[in-house]
């Protein structure tokens, strides 16, 4: 079953939308430390919505902010729209 992606107030998310990350999720807390590092790092930036998984997880790539390579996936519920993607010019 697939669900809507909305965010922290309820707005529809869609891949290519700028998002922050507002709440670590509470499944972070038992994931080794480098993981809750990330998201840690993660809290309060900006980050561009990738994709959305068959569970309906936004993935956030972190490689620009962070400058390695991390992608994380995050339930839509702790994410905040930030800024719609920007429509393409024919």
């Amino acid at each position: 079953m697939y669900f809507e992606p909305v965010d922290h107030l309820g707005r529809l998310m869609r891949v290519g939308d700028w998002v922050r990350l507002v709440v670590v999720p509470p499944g972070v807390a038992k994931m080794p430390p480098e993981t809750r590092s990330v998201f840690r790092f993660a809290l309060g930036k900006t980050f561009k919505v990738e994709d959305f998984n068959e569970y309906g997880l936004a993935e956030l790539n972190l490689t620009k902010k962070i400058g390695s390579h991390n992608t994380i996936w995050v339930e839509p519920e702790y994410l905040l729209l930030f800024r719609r993607a920007r429509k393409s010019v024919n």
